[in-house]
């Protein structure tokens, strides 16, 4: 079957060791954060390899509010020190409208690494970490302070 579908409807698709995608399929509010982080968290810990990265499918998330945020923020923190990638893909722009517009054009560029506008981009880039995570090439010559190359 083409697409991505929940595996415990369909036990037979593949599944890409180290991603997990996960739909959350609700709003994102201060009453169900905590849920939502317990959620990560777990699925995490019953994920049959390591998970690398985390990607939350947001197509169905109408609503955010300011609490939400930091909470996700604070799980960002949390998996990143444990060497996981927590990202959203399919964020509906209209969100936005919740913030304040330039709190929100802030968070935008610093999150924009973690963010893809579908499901098939966050798989993408899931594969494509490897080479992205390569160490810089290393040139023969630098640059002099008045900005001429030296050897």
């Amino acid at each position: 079957i083409k697409g991505f579908h929940d595996i415990a409807d369909y036990p037979g698709a593949t599944t890409v060791p180290g991603l997990v995608l996960y739909r959350f399929d609700a709003n994102l509010v201060f009453f169900n954060a905590d849920y939502f982080r317990e959620r990560v968290r777990s699925i995490i810990a019953a994920a049959e390899t390591p998970v690398e990265w985390f990607v939350v499918d947001a197509s169905t998330i109408n609503v955010v509010d300011i609490t939400a945020v930091h909470k996700f923020d604070d799980l960002r923190e949390e998996l990143a020190a444990r060497g996981i990638m927590l990202g959203a893909a399919r964020v509906k722009q209209n969100l936005m409208r919740f913030f304040d517009p330039q709190w929100a054009r802030e968070r935008l560029e610093q999150q924009a690494a973690y963010r893809f506008t579908t499901l098939k981009s966050a798989v993408r880039a899931f594969n494509n970490r490897a080479a992205k995570a390569a160490p810089p090439v290393t040139m023969p010559y630098k640059i002099s302070p008045d900005g001429r190359y030296d050897e």
